[in-house]
């Protein structure tokens, strides 16, 4: 491991807060203009910014280095750009259309100053980075949930769609995903700054449930930890204390688990519930589209409703979303080559994993991203950051530390 008093340290951890801090608009407290604010799934700056700390990154750190996963994501390029000439050749789209739905890709170019930073200097630097942002981020947001819940009002700079319930979807589900396993393989490991890991995994696991309020997303939260859990030092030889804890922890997640898994059982079976509806035909809807769009998907572009095309994405009814329904919405929109290359990932992540110096955290992650695979995908654009970390942690663990060129 290198030292870390040097420039490109320094300089690659301002890269990283800078990709952070912009995922989440500047914790939405700041004017922006509307293009960059809008709705909680608006990824623009966060785009713009990943891609020019890339740049920085070539000019003044490495341009030689793009980790295990580079080539993965150079792939994933090729095969959003094929989706954007399969779209341009058959729909009418514009240009303008076309671009606005591929610039959230750029995102994953932040990969590269992170996987950087982990690799050279480790964990910890990195982990106090997501911590301190996913602390302020989950204050803001339980602040916000509060005051919206006694009088209605919203501070923060972000449009609410007219249907609004107080649930800020999406907004916790980038960096937080990742930050409350991070905590939690911290704790495991007993590194230093305990307080700050405990304040980010409870402040986390607060915003997952009364802000975000999936149960989807905190179950693959929870299970994540318990696998992190089971894996814990197995090898090693136990105290009575760590049986205890083991124990306790085992009762009180399957009991939040057994509450989740019923609360959603209860749901699915109610036949009048809109969501149950949209997810259910949304899958057959699909499935009766891969024939004919097997390669190439139907695109990644979802049309205004005034389009003629806006049915075929959406449905005869226009309330199916690719993203409400995973792995069977991402073959919908980008075809069978996406979905490959997203098992890839996932098997390539379990071989790194077994030579990985951050295993119980690998682990986490992988189980995390697996329990939501049918539900949420980590190629959604509220994700992308969420994947990008994910593939930097991954690939940045190898004892060898090798880099692959």
């Amino acid at each position: 491991m290198k030292k870390i008093n040097n420039k490109k340290y320094t300089l690659s951890v301002i890269l990283v807060s800078c990709i952070f801090i912009a995922s989440n608009r500047f914790f939405y407290l700041a004017p922006l203009p509307q293009i960059l604010a809008q709705q909680g799934s608006n990824v623009l700056l966060l785009a713009i910014v990943t891609t020019i700390t890339f740049f920085i990154y070539l000019l003044f750190i490495s341009y030689r280095d793009y980790g295990r996963f580079g080539k993965e994501i150079a792939i994933l390029y090729l095969i959003v750009l094929w989706n954007a000439i399969y779209m341009y050749k058959t729909y009418d789209y514009g240009l303008g259309q076309i671009e606005w739905e591929m610039i959230p890709f750029l995102i994953l170019l932040g990969y590269y100053p992170l996987t950087y930073l982990i690799s050279n200097y480790g964990l910890d630097s990195f982990a106090k980075i997501v911590e301190i942002v996913s602390i302020i981020l989950g204050i803001v947001m339980l602040t916000q949930a509060l005051i919206y819940k006694f009088n209605g009002d919203i501070f923060l700079n972000i449009v609410v769609p007219s249907n609004f319930s107080g649930r800020f979807s999406g907004i916790c589900d980038g960096v937080m995903r990742i930050g409350v396993l991070v905590s939690m393989y911290q704790l495991i490991k007993r590194r230093e700054s305990m307080h700050l890991h405990i304040l980010n995994f409870v402040i986390s696991l607060l915003c997952i449930i009364f802000v975000d309020q999936s149960r989807i997303y905190l179950m693959s939260v929870l299970i994540g930890i318990l696998f992190m859990v089971i894996a814990k030092d197995y090898s090693k030889r136990k105290t009575y204390f760590d049986y205890l804890i083991y124990l306790l922890s085992f009762i009180a997640i399957l009991i939040f688990l057994q509450v989740i898994i019923n609360s959603l059982l209860n749901t699915l079976a109610d036949a009048y519930n809109g969501s149950n509806y949209a997810r259910k035909y949304a899958i057959e809807y699909f499935f009766s589209q891969y024939p004919t769009h097997f390669w190439s998907g139907l695109g990644i572009v979802v049309p205004d409703e005034h389009d003629i095309y806006y049915n075929l994405i959406t449905g005869i009814y226009g309330i199916y979303n690719y993203n409400d329904v995973g792995i069977f919405g991402l073959m919908a929109s980008m075809g069978i080559s996406a979905v490959i290359w997203y098992f890839w990932i996932i098997i390539k992540s379990f071989i790194l994993t077994r030579k990985s110096k951050y295993k119980l955290l690998n682990i986490g992650l992988i189980v995390e991203l697996i329990v939501s695979i049918f539900t949420m995908s980590y190629l959604d654009r509220a994700r992308l950051i969420s994947l990008m970390m994910f593939l930097a942690i991954i690939g940045s663990g190898q004892y060898n530390n090798e880099q692959q060129y």
